[in-house]
C-alpha cells in the first residue's frame, strides 16, 4: 500500500469519526431539550 492510499483511508476514517461525534452530540442535546420540555 502506498502513502497516498493510506492518507486517503485515514481521511475517510477521521471524517466518519467526526460525523459520529457530531451526530452523538446532536442526539444528546435533543435528549436534554426533551427533558426540559417534559418537566
Amino acid at each position: 500500500m502506498n502513502k497516498i492510499e493510506t492518507s486517503k483511508i485515514e481521511k475517510a476514517i477521521s471524517t466518519q469519526t467526526k460525523w459520529l461525534i457530531s451526530s452523538a452530540g446532536v442526539l444528546i442535546l435533543s435528549m436534554k431539550l426533551l427533558d426540559i420540555f417534559v418537566k
